[in-house]
């Protein structure tokens, strides 16, 4: 399996383990994950993948979230409802507590 290919699994995974949540705004308070609003690179549910992947790079587009090796990119993977309306109502300015310092 490739890096790019293991990085797509990985990214399934926690993507499957993020359909589980009951609640993703408790999920992400209780584990201290904060993000930037509207910012793909650095938006709560990029910062949490990151630190899950040991650093890989990811970006979610509010829908769907997708990682690099070098120049090579994993498939667009489809975010669980919920967490998408998590992204829209953090996004429109719920939950400012989950807001990084540098936002």
């Amino acid at each position: 399996m490739s890096k790019v290919e293991q990085l797509e699994s990985d990214i399934r995974e926690l993507v499957a383990e993020m359909d589980t949540w009951e609640d993703p705004y408790v999920e992400f308070y209780k584990r201290g994950v904060a993000g930037k609003r509207k910012c793909a690179d650095t938006c709560i549910v990029a910062n949490y993948l990151h630190v899950k992947l040991d650093g890989e790079r990811v970006q979610v587009d509010g829908k769907h979230v997708m990682g690099w090796v070098g120049f090579d990119d994993t498939e667009y993977v489809k975010l669980p409802d919920e967490v998408v309306q998590f992204i829209r109502d953090f996004d429109a300015g719920k939950h400012p507590e989950l807001v990084s310092a540098d936002n």
